[in-house]
């Protein structure tokens, strides 16, 4: 310019002379930080958990996540863990000792796990804390009935006699010892034996030497002692090891024409009707005396027949047909029965054999020679001629 001058500054200085340097951390750009001025510039020096031109940026400690088992909260240059069930630590990365107090009873072994605990029950326990003693009765080992009691892991079986064993399962052979004389044959039982004794002997043991005869076996007969058996003679009618057996002198039947009745050693017949005889074998006449009551007798081989007479009738012609039923009377109070007849009762005002008739009132009935006309139980007499009264007087 005419006597004078302007300077044109270079970025970052002012001034008439271009000598003041601008401060540009005049307007604090550094949010969490320090300025440093520079020429045209600034530089900011971040506060320790941040970042940016400006320190503007929180840091994010949670990137990557620190928290092994949890979640992860921002601080500034810092974090904290909100650990998983179980876990505890700056980062959740120690397993809390579940076991670091021995939950298990009974001598059981305590096993950690995440937020729990198994306990490994030494044998004889069971349960989540081993606190419960195993029934090892339950179900009853004990065969043959025998009594268990619990043990510790065990148990013990108390047998009935005659069973031994850890289950009561072994029967005692009672004939390991031959309790059996006299050559008997021992069996066993439960805590017991019974012998098989030899012919000739008796008794538990087979030590009584017995009389096969004594008391005598044979009912109806005499014993003979044979060895160490006997034998029996039946008496007559009689048969059977003991003679007990009655025969059945009625098989086969020896009543021919009749049924028979067994007897010791015998029988008796008795005979259908027109037969006789010990054995109902001989023919009788059965007509005589005459069965038939009111009618003829006739012989019919082994039988008679009976021909009645007029009003009767059945095997020996002893009943009275009843001719009145039927009733045959129309018009009667009563029906009588008679032999091969009857008789009617008539009510009044009838007549016939079987009342069936009305009778005639005008029967020798004079209406003095003028019309008689019947009624029931009455007559009319037609008068003329001046003639009236019942018969036309």
């Amino acid at each position: 310019q005419v006597n004078n001058y302007t300077c044109s500054c270079f970025d970052g200085y002012t001034g008439d002379k271009c000598l003041i340097d601008i401060d540009e951390c005049a307007t604090d750009p550094c949010v969490n930080g320090t300025c440093v001025n520079l020429v045209n510039a600034y530089m900011c020096n971040c506060t320790a958990g941040f970042d940016g031109t400006n320190c503007s940026n929180d840091i994010n400690d949670c990137a990557p996540n620190p928290c092994v088992h949890g979640s992860c909260t921002d601080r500034v240059e810092n974090y904290t863990c909100a650990c998983d069930t179980g876990f505890t630590g700056r980062n959740c990365s120690i397993d809390i000792d579940d076991c670091a107090i021995n939950h298990c009873a009974n001598g059981g072994t305590c096993v950690d796990g995440v937020a729990n605990y198994t306990c490994q029950c030494v044998p004889g326990y069971t349960g989540y804390n081993c606190s419960t003693d195993i029934n090892d009765c339950d179900p009853n080992p004990c065969d043959s009935c025998g009594n268990c009691t619990d043990l510790l892991n065990d148990y013990n079986c108390t047998c009935p006699a005659g069973f031994s064993g850890k289950n009561c399962s072994i029967d005692i052979d009672d004939c390991a010892i031959n309790h059996c004389a006299n050559g008997g044959t021992c069996v066993d039982g439960v805590a017991n034996y019974t012998c098989q004794c030899a012919p000739g002997h008796t008794g538990y043991n087979c030590s009584i030497d017995i009389n096969a005869c004594k008391p005598s076996p044979c009912v109806n007969g005499s014993c003979l002692i044979n060895k160490n058996n006997y034998t029996c003679e039946c008496e007559a009618g009689f048969t059977g090891m003991n003679c007990s057996i009655d025969i059945d002198d009625c098989k086969p039947n020896p009543c021919v024409n009749g049924s028979c009745t067994d007897q010791v050693n015998n029988y008796t017949c008795s005979c259908d009707p027109t037969f006789k005889g010990r054995n109902c074998s001989q023919d009788i006449n059965s007509c005589t005396p005459n069965p038939c009551m009111n009618g003829k007798c006739s012989v019919d081989k082994n039988n008679y027949t009976c021909e009645c007479e007029a009003g009767f009738t059945g095997r020996n012609c002893s009943i009275d047909i009843d001719d009145c039923s039927p009733n045959p009377c129309v018009n009667s109070m009563d029906c009588i029965d008679r032999v091969n007849d009857y008789q009617c009762d008539c009510t009044p005002g009838f007549v016939g054999k079987n009342c069936e008739k009305s009778y005639d009132d005008c029967h020798n009935v004079s209406c003095n020679s003028f019309e008689c006309v019947d009624g029931f139980l009455s007559y009319t007499c037609n008068c003329k001629n001046g003639y009236s009264g019942k018969n036309c007087e």
